[in-house]
């Protein structure tokens, strides 16, 4: 028979297994908080559209709403702000009719992780709020 306190601490223990153990809700490892500025090919800021991280040799991704001065603060797909440690190809997708002149001035090969395929290619290590991603034409 198990007394009261080896109840209370296998259910705690059984608990935190369960909560993930270091472990986001989403199934990803813990990461680290990532913004920054995404720009267009001649360095103006590029004002709309979702910045799309794909994880290159990880499954993690990472997303976020382009602001119209450009900035972003990347989320994970439980909707936190970390980004899992690695490297990551970008894109962007553009949802709005009034980004169509942004269509143009980037190339097609960064607005589809399903057609193209981006050269941006990035490295997060650690925690970063100034984190320039710019496209090429």
């Amino acid at each position: 028979m198990m007394t009261r306190f080896q109840v209370f601490a296998a259910s705690a223990f059984l608990g935190f297994c369960l909560s993930g153990c270091g472990v986001s809700p989403a199934g990803s490892p813990n990461g680290v908080e990532v913004g920054g500025k995404a720009l267009l090919p001649n360095g103006n800021p590029l004002s709309g559209g979702t910045l799309v991280l794909r994880g290159e040799g990880n499954p993690y991704g990472a997303t976020s709403q382009i602001q119209p001065d450009g900035k972003f603060s990347l989320v994970n797909s439980a909707g936190e702000k970390k980004v899992v440690p690695g490297k990551y190809r970008v894109y962007v997708t553009f949802h709005e009719p009034a980004h169509a002149a942004h269509r143009t001035a980037i190339g097609k090969r960064y607005q589809s992780s399903e057609d193209g395929e981006s050269d941006v290619l990035i490295e997060i290590s650690e925690a970063k709020s100034d984190l320039i991603i710019r496209f090429k034409k």
